[in-house]
Parts: C-alpha cells; structure tokens; sequence
C-alpha cells in the first residue's frame, strides 16, 4: 500500500467511526408491542358475535301495573336523596368538624391521578428510568482526551579526551516537552477505535552535538480493537441499551399499570361510599319507623299489648340502631379510604370532611364485544405488554449468551505516521507527507478448556427465557379470564338491575297496600304492627337490593375497563412523554399527564 493509499485509509476509517456515533437504537412502542401481541395470540379468539344485553323477558301484567305506579311508590322507604349532605355519620372525633363536600366521580379520579402519592412515585420512577437510558446510551459516546508533561534531565559527565588533549563537558541534559490529544469512541460492532497525535519538544545540551536541536517529534495513530468472534455485532455490542430501553417501557407501563388501578380503586371505593351511605340512610328510616311502632305499642301496653309485645319491638328497634351504628362506621371508614386514595388538599386526609357522592350508579344497559374486549386487552393491559416485553429482554439477554459461547478471539490493528523536525509545523508536514509509516496486525485467542461456565450460562437464559414465555401465556390468561368475570358479572348486573328494581316496587306497593289497610282498621293488634315491623325491613332490603345492584354493576364495569387497559380513557386522561413539572420533582423530569374534557 502506498502512503498516500495509508493516509487515505485513515481518514476513511475516521469517518467511518465518526458515522457510528449517529446510530440509532429505535424505542419500544406500545404499537409495536401490540402488533406483537396480537400476532402471538391470534388464535386466541375465533370471531364471535357481538354479546348484547339479556333479552327482555316478558314482566308479565302485574309487574306492569307496578310500573305504572312507580311515580308514587319511588316516593316510599328510603330515599335516594336522602344520602346527601345532610346525613348524619355520627359523632365527630375529638370534637372536629365534619364539613361534607360534595364530590362527583370524574373530579375525585382527576384528582387521584394527579396528587395521589404511590402514583407520583411511579411517575417518578419513569422519568428515573429515562435517565438510566442515556447513561446507557452514552456509554457509545465519544471521548476526548488530551495530556501533557514538561520534564528536565541535567546530568554530569566525564570528560573526553581527545588529539589535543581532554574534552570538558560540564554536563548532558535534556528539556522534553509533550502533550497528546486523541478521541476514543466503542462502535456498535463491539469494537473500539482511536486516533491520537502526540509531538514532543526535545532539547539536548550541548546543543552542539545534536541535530536538529531543538526538535519536534509528531506522530498521528489510528487504532482498531475489534473481536471478531465473542462480543462481535451490533447484537451483543447493543444488548445494553436495548434491556435499558426494556425496562424504560416497562416503567412507563408499570406507570400507566398504575393508573388504571388506581382509577378503578377510586371507582370502586366510591360507589361502595355512595352504597354505604345509602345503607345509613336506609337504616335511619328503619330505626325511625320502627320508633314510631314501638311508641304505639308502649301506648297499648295493658289494653291490647302485652309486656312481651313491648319487649320485642324494643329489640327490633334497638337492633335497628345497632345497624345504623355500623353503617356510619361503615361510611366512615370509607370516606377515610377515599380521601387517602385521592390525596389531594381539596380532600384533607387530616381532618374530618366528609365526601358526598354526586353521582348516581346507571341503570342503562351495556352491550359487550368479548373478542373487542380481549383485543384490547392484548393492545393495550399494561401486565400482558409487559410480560410481553420480558419476553423480549430474555430473547436479547438469550442472544447474548449464545455469543458468550464463542472462543475469543480479537484483532488489534494501528497504523501510526511520524514526522521530525526543528520546526513544529514542518515536522506535521512530514507526517501528511507519510514519510515514516509504522503498522502492525494482531490477533489473539482464547478459549476456556471445557467451555464449561458460558455454555452453563447460555442454558441458563434459555430456562429463565422459557420462563417469560410461560409468564406471558399466564399474564395473556388472567387477562382474558377477568375479562371474562367482569363481562359476566355486567350480563348479570343487567338483569338484577332490573329484577330488584321490580323487586323494590313490589315492597312498597307492600307498604303502600298496608298502610291503606291500616288506615282503615278499627284496631291495630300487636300482630299486625309486628307486620309493619316485617314490611319496613322487606322495603328497606329490597331498596337497598336495588341500589347495590346497580353499584356492582358500575363496579364490574370498572373491573372489565382495568382488564382491557381502558380505564383511563372515560375521563380522557392521556400519558405523554416530555418534560413535565411534578410539585417537588424538578421540572422536566416526569411524563405528561393531560386531560381531554
């Protein structure tokens, strides 16, 4: 090879390095995850009809004739209403004041999502898992290096003798003066390149002795490191940043993961709420109605009311405050629950505020898509993705060892041009003009007797990558059978809706019938007020039925939303990547949460 063919070499060689740097590793995205999801599991779920509602079975003439009076009988027994802000929950601790808030669902969620501790934290850790991922990255950036020395030698000498006699040397000495600089850069191969320049100032004494002296020694070295066989390929040099980027969007799942259940926390901590405080109103008009019978009884007691008469509708009464006593407790603690799922200044967690539901549980019937649900639920359930990308660490890791199985076997190559001049920039010229040229080519191998550790080790990730195969089969499972639960549970739902809300209206056409008959009786016996004692607690159960019915359906709907990974989607919540400020976190370290009215 000629000079001029090194010196160009080098500079390909430069360039080629210097493109390296401009590599690309392309982020996981949840599409992709998706697609691959889908792919695996296409099988999963043939093509089925869309599940609509139950059909309606015929309610036949009497429950039509109850339809009719619903009007009039939703106006009897416990009330809706009467859960709101004036509902008494007992006694305040350390005499505190309760001031009750209302609240509506959508608010309460919003907030959660926002100020809720473990949820920041998540966020947190997103944004933690970014940063791990440049530093991963960075590890292909290039380095610059630069170094220098200044050092003297000033030695005494013996004298020379010469034809004319001795020689006297005072002394030898040498003044060196160098400093190098060189950049340094891993390639994506698993290889490593360097180009340095080192010149050094040599100046020996007596001056006259040497020449050129002063003078420049300068040299320009290009250098490869490169395996050829264990730690070859963008594969292995890569793996690195690629488990970084992994478990970067496992962490934005885990984020969104989350989200989802803490959404359908709050929705389902609400609606129980809203259910208990029902039940204390419920048990407020039981205790007061059957207050009402027991002061009757009392004031027949010796005409047509025994003492034992008496005796058991205090029991039924005070039964009945025993029951109100630990529905407010009931409401209570939930209230309590809420408010630390919420976290949010609005709702205090410290004092004694008192949420009040706004919302009221549907009635509307839901039509549900079983194969739509378990698509979703492979798109976009943040434990099937990642179990999903599990998978795709233990095939990257898989890889990796393979190749450790490799002997190893390295290449180093340099080629180094030199130049040496009195003058700095003249000796720079001599090495462009590659007057003096060194290279040298080596190789060298290795290989463990036995192979024993790395091939040990390979068997190891094929086992812990068997491993997340079966862990993604099982994630993909549960998904699909809690969607299964949930869809049932709303088919259901749909129709005990509609049962207990006939099964309400009966009760109080009950009440109405009796208390008609009552008006009209020339004397209440003291059985006929243990029937109205019987009569109010069928109202109040069958109120109570009806509501509840309602409140699992809205829970069962939260269940079916959390296994599709939809949860977030009813309040338009969205999670964007970029910088974001989160209150004691520095700005611009979290992802983005935006809400879509």
């Amino acid at each position: 090879m000629s000079r001029g063919g090194l010196v160009s070499a080098m500079a390909t060689a430069a360039t080629l390095a210097a493109c390296d740097s401009q590599r690309q590793v392309v982020p996981v995205s949840s599409s992709d995850l998706a697609s691959r999801a889908l792919a695996l599991e296409s099988g999963l779920a043939p093509t089925q009809p869309v599940l609509a509602p139950p059909p309606v079975l015929d309610p036949g003439a009497a429950t039509q004739r109850l339809r009719a009076k619903a009007p009039e009988l939703d106006r009897l027994g416990p009330q809706d209403a009467w859960a709101g802000e004036a509902l008494l929950l007992g006694a305040p601790l350390d005499g505190e004041t309760e001031p009750a808030i209302s609240a509506g669902l959508r608010e309460l969620v919003l907030a959660a999502v926002q100020a809720n501790i473990p949820s920041r934290t998540a966020r947190v850790q997103t944004a933690v898992m970014a940063e791990q991922m440049i530093q991963a990255e960075a590890a292909f950036d290039m380095l610059f290096s630069a170094n220098g020395q200044i050092s003297r030698q000033d030695e005494p000498s013996v004298s020379v003798v010469g034809p004319s006699g001795p020689i006297d040397f005072t002394g030898t000495g040498t003044d060196v003066s160098a400093f190098g600089t060189g950049v340094q850069q891993l390639l994506s191969t698993g290889g490593t390149w360097t180009l340095s320049t080192e010149a050094t100032r040599t100046e020996k004494k007596p001056l006259d002795a040497f020449t050129p002296n002063p003078n420049w020694q300068t040299a320009v070295t290009l250098g490869l490191d490169q395996p050829l066989l264990r730690g070859f390929g963008s594969d292995v040099a890569l793996a690195q940043v690629k488990l970084t980027q992994n478990a970067s969007a496992q962490s934005q799942l885990e984020f969104r993961k989350s989200l989802l259940d803490l959404v359908k926390r709050v929705e389902e901590t609400y609606w129980r709420l809203a259910a208990a405080r029902q039940r204390v109103a419920s048990a407020q008009w039981l205790l007061a109605e059957g207050g009402k019978v027991r002061d009757l009884l009392e004031k027949r007691r010796g005409i047509d009311a025994t003492d034992a008469d008496y005796a058991e509708a205090v029991s039924v009464v005070e039964q009945r405050a025993a029951d109100l006593v630990r529905a407010r407790l009931d409401a209570n603690v939930l209230t309590d629950q809420l408010k630390l799922m919420v976290e949010s200044p609005a709702f205090p967690v410290g004092d004694g505020c008192r949420i009040v539901p706004t919302d009221r549980p549907t009635r509307e019937a839901v039509v549900v898509g079983l194969r739509e649900a378990i698509v979703s639920a492979l798109e976009r359930n943040p434990g099937v993705l990642q179990s999903l990308l599990k998978v795709d660490a233990g095939d990257i890791q898989l890889t990796v060892a393979q190749n450790g199985t490799l002997p190893q076997l390295d290449l180093a190559a340099q080629v180094a041009l030199q130049g040496l001049d009195g003058n700095f920039g003249d000796s720079y010229q001599e090495v462009a003009d590659a007057d003096f040229v060194n290279w040298l080519v080596g190789a060298t191998l290795s290989q463990p007797i036995g192979n024993r550790a790395p091939e040990s080790l390979y068997r190891e990730t094929r086992l812990q990558r068997a491993q997340a195969a079966l862990g993604y089969r099982r994630s993909v499972d549960q998904a699909v059978t809690d969607i299964r639960t949930a869809m049932r549970q709303v088919v259901a739902g749909e129709e005990l809706v509609e049962r207990t809300g006939t099964l309400r209206l009966a009760a109080a056409e009950s009440m109405r019938a009796l208390a008609s008959y009552e008006e009209n009786l020339a004397e209440l016996s003291p059985e006929f007020l243990q029937l109205k004692f019987l009569r109010q607690q069928s109202m109040a159960s069958a109120h109570m039925q009806a509501f509840n019915a309602r409140v699992d359906m809205e829970v069962a709907l939260a269940s079916l939303r959390m296994s599709m990974g939809t949860g977030l989607d009813p309040y338009g919540i969205t999670i964007e990547s970029g910088p974001g400020p989160l209150n004691d976190v520095d700005p611009g370290l979290a992802p983005i949460l935006t809400v879509q009215d």
